[in-house]
């Protein structure tokens, strides 16, 4: 072997395990399942008169502390917090924010959030970038951001993040790659330990991922968005247009189940959408559209995480419920965490006006891994005898018996199905220890003192 060879491999393998063991990676694998709250981004509630800076109602932000303690039960770790930072300020240099009161909403959820133990990603969403005023605008972004940082750079930075900017587009990857570099560095000189958010160019898809030239920055982690395929997920979006009209198509494709095609998709990339479905509307597919993301991961050694995903309201539930289960399996699979789209609005994964588990579907509650609950009894547990929360979680599990006054047996089993703990649970709240098992997934078996087994849970350790 040359010496050339030999300096390179050493190096390469120097690169990967300095970037394996990076701060980056470590907060990654706390992730976990995740939630977007998009209320902090809705501009359109404000009045155009007003450059829309009068959108957001600080009468609303309360109700925000009901919405956090139902995700908490939900068993949801991250909460991803999009912010239409582009209205808090005038866009007239030095792009001083205007509305400071503003940041009394994010304080809130902050405060109310490191109670419950979430982690809190800070997204500057709805950004004006474009080739036409990339060097202007991306002065005004590290404006914003640094203010932003400023605020909450000495927040513990194993829990508050900030993702640089949502969705690029109709912008070349490589003045991306350029403005992305630059807005990094400049802020890092103000932020050395806070771990930022970066995703590609083409709305944070897959493909703009993998035309990302990782940046030299360590305590990176990278995003993507995954919509596909898209004729299901947006069906029926009123801003995407015509080419989306087709209602009723479900997931996965049933050729017995397929609306007519509408006739507003005639010569779009809707009609040629609806006419592969039948190849695109599959768990393989599926999958192999997100192994893309998964191998940009490996082959550069950098923590990936799936930012949004979703499908909107227009779909029929058990469609979307199928949808959010497949979607789910194959991040899990991957090891990658995700943040779904979203909470209570257009993409809202529940049937009723108030967020609440009474207002999740049977099929949603499944693909939420979440028990049916029995309304007509003060929301108990429906034939489950344990409540077990919060999961995923890292040193602590409350197991909480709901059944009779018999003994119970829980086995803590590690994915090869070898006995890792075992322990006699009592009636009522056990609170389990389980800060020296390894980062993974574990399966709970309960049993009964015969040995016997009653049921099992998956359980995933930060």
């Amino acid at each position: 072997m040359t010496k050339k060879l030999t300096i390179f491999i050493f190096s390469f393998l120097f690169l990967q395990t300095a970037f394996a063991q990076s701060k980056a990676w470590d907060r990654h694998a706390t992730f976990g399942k995740g939630m977007n709250l998009s209320w902090l981004e809705n501009y359109w509630n404000g009045t155009v008169e007003n450059g829309f800076m009068d959108y957001l109602n600080m009468n609303s932000v309360a109700s925000k502390h009901h919405d956090l303690e139902v995700m908490k039960e939900m068993g949801i770790n991250t909460l991803r917090l999009p912010v239409c930072f582009d209205v808090w300020e005038d866009g007239e240099y030095p792009y001083e924010i205007d509305m400071p009161q503003y940041f009394m909403a994010l304080d809130s959820i902050l405060e109310w959030s490191e109670v419950l133990g979430f982690n809190v990603l800070i997204e500057y969403h709805h950004g004006s970038l474009a080739e036409n005023n990339l060097e202007e605008e991306t002065e005004r972004i590290i404006a914003i951001w640094k203010q932003v940082v400023e605020r909450y750079g000495d927040r513990d930075p194993e829990k508050v993040f900030f993702e640089i900017y949502n969705e690029a587009h109709d912008i070349e990857f490589s003045d991306w790659q350029n403005v992305l570099e630059i807005i990094v560095d400049s802020l890092r000189a103000f932020d050395e330990d806070q771990t930022f958010i970066v995703g590609g160019g083409d709305y944070n898809s897959v493909r703009g991922l993998s035309n990302l030239i990782p940046l030299e920055d360590d305590n990176i982690i990278y995003t993507f968005h995954y919509y596909e395929p898209f004729l299901f997920t947006h069906q029926g979006a009123e801003w995407v247009g015509a080419e989306v009209s087709t209602i009723g198509v479900p997931y996965p494709y049933i050729g017995s189940e397929m609306p007519d095609r509408n006739s507003l998709t005639d010569d779009t990339w809707g009609e040629n959408a609806y006419n592969d479905y039948s190849k695109h509307g599959n768990l393989d597919t599926l999958r192999s559209w997100v192994a893309d993301a998964k191998l940009w991961s490996e082959v550069n050694n950098r923590p990936v995480f799936c930012g949004e995903f979703g499908s909107y309201y227009k779909a029929n539930d058990a469609s979307r419920c199928r949808y959010t289960k497949a979607i789910r399996a194959i991040m899990e699979c991957n090891d990658m965490p995700w943040c779904y789209w979203e909470w209570d609005q257009g993409f809202s994964l529940f049937d009723g006006a108030v967020p609440g588990l009474d207002g999740l579907s049977d099929c949603m509650l499944d693909a939420w891994e979440i028990p049916p609950r029995d309304t007509t009894q003060n929301n108990v547990l429906l034939n489950d005898p344990c409540r077990i929360y919060p999961n995923p979680t890292e040193n602590i599990l409350y197991v909480e018996r709901t059944d009779l006054d018999v003994p119970m047996v829980l086995n803590i089993c590690d994915p090869s199905g070898r006995l890792i703990r075992g322990m006699t649970l009592c009636v009522g709240l056990n609170e389990i220890n389980i800060s020296d098992l390894p980062t993974g997934i574990y399966g709970l078996l309960f049993l009964d003192m015969d040995g016997d087994r009653l049921f099992g849970r998956k359980l995933v350790k930060h």
